[in-house]
């Protein structure tokens, strides 16, 4: 792409003209301060490809951006922001299991629908079993690209909400000092009070005074609460402070003795 074609402002109709559905579908990646809410990112290496889904989708409330490579996708790309993508399952470059994979790890806000020819099958298969919003195969469907996609966009945003969530606790966590993180570990175990004292080799009163200031930095006033948002660190690979997670397995074998 020369420098005239990457600053050309792409529309669903094939001008530079801005269609009434779609908030700016451009092959310019745009500053965060600049982008909707709700955005579609196209990357193909097809330019016509990428003008089909943009026809399809041009009666939708979004901002759609165009990518012609992965790098550039993942370079003007931002996690914190939720995003539908939309792209090949195979590439010569970078496969879309490839691209899923770095989103997954970097805990982007993404939700991918992929497309797929039928010699791509295998591909697409696995493409779902790593959590894959949807696939699609050829020929392409425009009723079921926008279903997918919106439904992609909602999955996104539903993801960005637990996503903050889980950040915001995970921050908490990290404030605890290292004995009502040991407690922490304790109570998400289902121990009560007098058998995190016995435990710890600590007073009754000391593990219920540890165990409420432990509740209250975490903003957490219920058990159940509690026990959830750990669980949820736990599956989205947040590791605990290693003080805490050293103390928990001695404290398991200590248990089962």
């Amino acid at each position: 792409m020369n420098a005239d074609e990457h600053r050309f402002r792409l529309s669903p109709f094939g001008s530079n003209q801005q269609s009434p559905g779609i908030s700016a579908a451009r092959d310019v990646p745009r500053s965060p301060s600049e982008r909707s809410s709700t955005i579609v990112a196209v990357l193909d290496a097809d330019p016509s490809v990428r003008q089909r889904i943009a026809d399809a989708l041009q009666h939708l409330d979004l901002t759609l951006e165009l990518f012609s490579d992965p790098t550039e996708f993942l370079l003007n790309a931002f996690p914190a922001i939720p995003l539908c993508l939309v792209t090949n399952v195979s590439s010569e470059t970078m496969s879309g299991l490839d691209i899923q994979q770095l989103l997954k790890r970097g805990r982007w806000h993404t939700s991918v629908v992929f497309l797929a020819k039928d010699a791509d099958l295998p591909l697409a298969i696995r493409a779902m079993q790593e959590g894959a919003a949807d696939v699609l195969t050829e020929p392409l469907e425009t009723h079921r690209l926008v279903e997918a996609v919106s439904l992609a966009i909602s999955s996104a945003h539903t993801r960005c909400t637990r996503e903050q969530s889980i950040t915001e606790f995970e921050q908490r966590v990290r404030k605890l000092s290292k004995r009502e993180g040991e407690v922490m570990m304790l109570v998400t175990r289902g121990l009560l009070n007098k058998q995190i004292a016995a435990t710890l080799g600590i007073s009754l009163i000391t593990a219920k005074l540890h165990r409420g200031r432990m509740m209250k930095k975490l903003r957490s006033p219920r058990l159940p609460e509690l026990v959830r948002m750990v669980d949820a660190l736990t599956h989205a690979g947040v590791t605990l402070p290693q003080t805490f997670a050293d103390e928990a397995v001695d404290m398991e074998e200590a248990l089962s003795t």
